[in-house]
């Protein structure tokens, strides 16, 4: 199993004798990023709160790399890749990103090669959606390369990444994994793609605001939690319906991809053995009247993602190398 932990105070190797890659995990709230070495331990790590827009991003961007490789001890030079994690829309072939509103960027932007011209590693940057760089790094920091792993993603909307054997799977359009607009319900809200009733209206922090109305506080998953404990209607219906659109979500991943692992991760994911409980109770419940769906044994796959930061960063740094 891959090392976990920072080794940000050892001498790091000459870039003659070693070469290194960076993984960065841009967010709307703070780019994250890590040097990882040969063997996939790091090195250093680095975060910057962002700023929104093409030139605010790069300047982010531009800062913590600058950290990351002071810290590291090493030349850019000795860099041999460096991956983003990035939401929106994202096409890895040409490094172009669109309608990341999170960013602040709406228009196509061709982020590889403006980033690759700005740190002088024109050519080694490589793009990946966000949800896809995080299940690489669970399945590098987990061990399980070998394997096939699904990370479900629950938070500002829903997703899943899938490794199968140390490799992304993206599908022939790049849309594998988008379990958040399958419709489950035809007559239901209308959702951002423009279907009705879709997946992520029911398990995303998006749907969470919805159901608590106009002019709440933002969600907080742990306090409606605690409140549905407390026996809180409100808060009851809005766990009962997380669960099971979760539960739902392990289904069409299991029927779909038939994943050895499935890890939720995310907002919603951060109450932690609670969510997973009510999750487990959801499929559990979907099991009873199908022996079908039980002889697919998904409880024995589920669980939550170690509460590691670095791990989507990780996963990007390993962007161009599968």
């Amino acid at each position: 199993m891959v090392d976990l932990t920072t080794a940000a105070g050892r001498p790091a190797a000459s870039a003659s004798h070693a070469s290194f890659s960076i993984g960065l995990d841009v967010g709307g709230t703070k780019v994250r990023g890590v040097v990882t070495d040969a063997d996939g331990t790091i090195v250093a790590g680095a975060r910057k709160r962002t700023r929104a827009g093409v030139d605010g991003v790069l300047h982010t961007i531009g800062s913590v790399v600058d950290d990351l490789v002071a810290d590291a001890a090493i030349d850019i030079a000795a860099v041999e890749r460096v991956g983003l994690g990035v939401p929106g829309v994202v096409d890895p072939a040409a490094g172009v990103i669109s309608h990341a509103v999170n960013l602040g960027i709406h228009d196509p932007f061709d982020i590889a090669s403006a980033l690759g011209d700005r740190l002088g590693v024109h050519g080694r940057v490589h793009l990946e959606n966000d949800v896809n760089a995080a299940a690489l790094g669970v399945a590098e920091a987990l061990g399980l390369r070998s394997n096939s792993v699904a990370v479900i993603s629950s938070g500002t909307g829903l997703a899943a990444g899938f490794v199968v054997e140390g490799r992304l799977w993206r599908g022939h359009r790049g849309a594998a994994g988008e379990i958040g607009h399958i419709s489950v319900d035809p007559t239901g809200p209308i959702c951002k793609c423009g279907q009705r009733g879709c997946l992520e209206l029911y398990a995303s922090g998006t749907a969470i605001a919805r159901m608590l109305g106009p002019g709440s506080p933002p969600p907080r998953m742990k306090q409606i939690f605690a409140a549905a404990t407390a026996g809180d209607a409100t808060a009851r219906h809005i766990v009962d319906t997380v669960a099971e659109a979760l539960a739902v979500a392990i289904r069409f991943v299991t029927l779909s991809m038939d994943p050895e692992r499935i890890f939720l991760m995310g907002g919603l994911a951060s109450v932690g053995t609670p969510l997973l409980d009510a999750v487990l109770d959801a499929v559990a419940k979907g099991e009873r009247d199908s022996p079908f769906l039980l002889a697919l044994r998904m409880p024995e796959r589920v669980g939550l993602v170690p509460d590691v930061a670095d791990l989507p960063a990780r996963g990007a740094a390993r962007l161009g190398a599968v």
